[in-house]
């Protein structure tokens, strides 16, 4: 259930903060969550780790650098 709403949400609301264009949003947010799950995929191969546990992480790591890059935008830094 988990990974569903990671898969969902997370990809757009890390577009919505890089874009404000509905078009270039919708493909960012396509790319963001196959590269979530490619990545995840990746990582879990590596380690031995689950590849819910990577793809969550990832999601979650692209969206706070969103975070952090928009923060930096808006303050001029």
């Amino acid at each position: 259930m988990l990974l569903v709403f990671v898969l969902m949400v997370a990809p757009a609301a890390t577009s919505l903060r890089l874009t404000a264009r509905i078009g270039p949003g919708l493909a960012l947010a396509v790319f963001l969550a196959l590269a979530d799950t490619w990545i995840g995929i990746a990582l879990a191969y590596v380690t031995d780790w689950p590849t819910t546990f990577w793809i969550v992480v990832v999601s979650c790591l692209f969206y706070f650098v969103s975070a952090i890059k928009r923060t930096t935008r808006s303050t001029g830094g």
